[in-house]
């Protein structure tokens, strides 16, 4: 028996990594959530321990560098207006970002982490391993896109698969991030402002991969090799 070692909100991908593997090798693997037990078994995968370390941890780390990188702040924005409030900081899809324009609309959430609202012409999801660039996508709005927009599946866009070679400057955006961070895997959310250019949005070493079956292989395919896991 092999182990993918995770926490509890990551779970529906270390699944589909877990079946995929399970399908395609000899090997067996099983889902281990490491908030539920005691002394956790050492893991052949670990699948998003690494987020861990927090969005405020990666921008810090990142900007101190002289990366572009949002950054959470929890002191007054005073004049920072428009903002992301973040409800909740560790999660996903969107969920917790509440838009506040001014002053007014900051009332009752000074207790939470924001960041400020930079206007980004276009976002990338950017799957890496290693360093290097796997696969880039382009997130593409398929409604008319709101002022402030959040950029995700739950908010109708696309991720539509682009080729690295199409943005010069951006695999020595990338190397410069990994120099820092080291994640063996992850996929980075990228901004463009014409102004500063690539910015790292956030950094996330759990990419979601059940709903896309070959970023799903890219990963599995990777551990397989890793790993030296047989075929069936």
């Amino acid at each position: 028996m092999k182990y993918i070692l995770t926490r509890s909100k990551y779970v529906l991908s270390a699944r589909a990594l877990r079946d995929y593997l399970n399908d395609i090798t000899i090997e067996r693997f099983k889902v281990i959530k490491i908030d539920r037990i005691d002394n956790p078994p050492i893991a052949d995968i670990e699948w998003g321990i690494y987020k861990a370390l927090g969005r405020v941890s990666i921008g810090d780390r990142l900007k101190n560098n002289n990366i572009n990188s949002i950054t959470y702040n929890i002191n007054n924005p005073e004049n920072s207006f428009p903002i992301f409030v973040r409800k909740v900081l560790d999660g996903n899809q969107g969920r917790g970002i509440v838009i506040v324009k001014n002053k007014d609309e900051y009332v009752g959430l000074e207790q939470y982490y924001w960041s400020k609202f930079i206007p980004f012409e276009f976002e990338l999801g950017v799957h890496v391993i290693n360093g290097k660039i796997e696969k880039l996508f382009k997130k593409i709005c398929m409604d008319e896109e709101k002022e402030f927009p959040i950029r995700n599946i739950k908010n109708n866009y696309k991720f539509s698969l682009r080729d690295v070679n199409k943005y010069k400057t951006l695999p020595e955006f990338i190397s410069k991030a990994h120099e820092i961070l080291k994640f063996e895997f992850c996929r980075y959310d990228i901004g463009w402002n014409r102004e500063n250019g690539y910015y790292c949005i956030e950094t996330n070493t759990a990419p979601s991969l059940a709903n896309n079956f070959d970023t799903l292989s890219l990963y599995g395919d990777y551990f397989i090799n890793k790993l030296n896991l047989q075929r069936r």
